[in-house]
């Protein structure tokens, strides 16, 4: 038989699917949220901006503690046509306008859209992981539809927040058949070529890691570490 030359593989990028299944099937998450970034063009009357656009869900500004200059954080992402903010994007682009309700179009991936503009958002530190320009809905990223359903193609980000009675050790244990369930493929790929479970006995596992671990101090809020968000991890 050939030799194996499985390793262990982690992975922070998540098919687009799975945020919203996990929501659906374990209610008990407090938020989940796909993030992805990129970069764009941002249009207001004869001024253009190149900034970096982040692609989110309306859960985004209330999972992390962003300080919204203008706006509401539960609302502000609730339309697939709003867009977020930084101060410095907002001052450069209106000036002494009021920006909020403001028509604008943003160009990116070859395509140009029109976006509302629903909050103003204070700059993030420079040391920040979490760097943001314009944030809009997730819906709005390239190619979406035809990643809706797709478990094969994974791309972006996703975080979660966990009640504080449920300790991310459990939660890992409790999804155990969710990640039987759709990642049968891959399962059964690795087992294919040889590959050997986990000390938990498994061949794919979903694990969180606190984003306090990874530099997001600033956005994290306040208080017991169960409030802390996670980042989703595949490890197979």
């Amino acid at each position: 038989s050939r030799p194996s030359l499985m390793r262990t593989v982690v992975n922070a990028a998540m098919a687009t699917p799975l945020a919203p299944t996990l929501k659906a099937e374990y209610p008990e998450i407090e938020h989940i949220v796909r993030r992805q970034d990129g970069g764009g063009t941002i249009t207001y009357k004869d001024k253009q901006i190149g900034e970096s656009l982040d692609f989110t869900d309306a859960g985004y500004l209330q999972l992390f503690s962003f300080q919204m200059l203008q706006g509401n954080p539960k609302t502000a992402l609730r339309d697939l046509g709003s867009v977020v903010l930084k101060a410095d994007l907002a001052k450069a682009l209106f000036g002494d306008e009021d920006p909020m309700g403001k028509s604008v179009r943003i160009s990116y991936e070859g395509q140009t859209k029109a976006f509302m503009v629903s909050g103003v958002l204070q700059n993030p530190p420079d040391n920040s992981t979490l760097e943001y320009g314009m944030l809009v809905r997730f819906e709005n990223t390239p190619d979406y539809k035809d990643n809706i359903n797709r478990w094969d193609n994974w791309y972006h980000d996703v975080y979660l927040q966990l009640p504080a009675s449920v300790s991310a050790d459990a939660f890992e244990k409790k999804i155990k058949p969710f990640t039987v369930k759709y990642f049968a493929e891959n399962i059964r790929n690795i087992k294919r070529d040889g590959g050997k479970p986990d000390e938990r006995g498994e061949y794919v596992s979903l694990r969180l890691q606190p984003l306090s671990d990874i530099h997001f101090d600033s956005f994290i809020k306040e208080g017991n570490a169960h409030f802390y968000p996670y980042i989703l991890l595949t490890i197979s």
